[in-house]
C-alpha cells in the first residue's frame, strides 16, 4: 500500500467513525427539531468528506469511500442503540419526544445514503474537472503549434 492510500484510509476511518456518531444524532434531530438542519448538517459533511478524500487520486479516494461506507453500515446500527435511549429519556423527561414511524425512518435513510452518495460526486467532478482541464491545455497547446505551423514559408508537400 503507498502513502496515499494509508493516509485516504485513515480519513475514512476518522469519518467513519464521527458519521456513526453523527448520523443517529442527525436523525434524532430531524425527527424532533427540524428535519432541514438535519439534513443541512448531513450535507455538509458529505460535501467536506468529498472536498477531503479529492485530493487523493480517484482509486484511493475510491477505496477510501468504500471503507467509510462500510464503517458507516455498521457503526451507525451500533451507535444508533446507544443514542437513541439516552435522546429518548432526555426528552422525556425535559419535553416530549416525536418518534419517527417506518416510512419516515426509510425516508431519512435514504435521502442519508443518497447524501452520502453526495461525496463520492463530488470527488468525480473534481477528477473530472482535472482531466477536462488538461485536455484543454493540452489541445491548446497542439493548436497552437498547427497555427505556428500553418504561416511557415517553406511549402512542404
Amino acid at each position: 500500500m503507498n502513502e496515499n492510500m494509508t493516509k485516504s484510509i485513515r480519513l475514512a476511518l476518522v469519518f467513519g467513525f464521527v458519521g456513526a456518531v453523527g448520523i443517529p444524532l442527525a436523525y434524532e434531530c430531524y425527527a424532533n427539531v427540524s428535519r432541514l438542519i438535519a439534513l443541512a448538517f448531513l450535507v455538509t459533511g458529505a460535501v467536506y468528506v468529498g472536498f477531503k478524500l479529492s485530493k487523493f487520486s480517484f482509486k484511493d479516494a475510491f477505496v477510501a469511500f468504500v471503507f467509510m461506507f462500510v464503517l458507516l453500515a455498521g457503526f451507525t446500527i451500533v451507535g444508533f442503540m446507544i443514542i437513541h435511549p439516552v435522546v429518548v429519556k432526555f426528552l422525556e423527561n425535559s419535553s416530549r419526544y416525536y418518534a419517527l414511524n417506518v416510512a419516515d425512518s426509510v425516508k431519512f435513510f435514504v435521502k442519508t445514503a443518497g447524501i452520502q452518495f453526495l461525496a463520492v460526486g463530488v470527488c468525480v467532478l473534481k477528477s473530472c474537472g482535472k482531466y477536462m482541464i488538461e485536455k484543454f491545455r493540452e489541445n491548446s497547446e497542439a493548436t497552437g503549434k498547427y497555427i505556428e505551423n500553418a504561416f511557415d514559408d517553406e511549402e512542404k508537400f
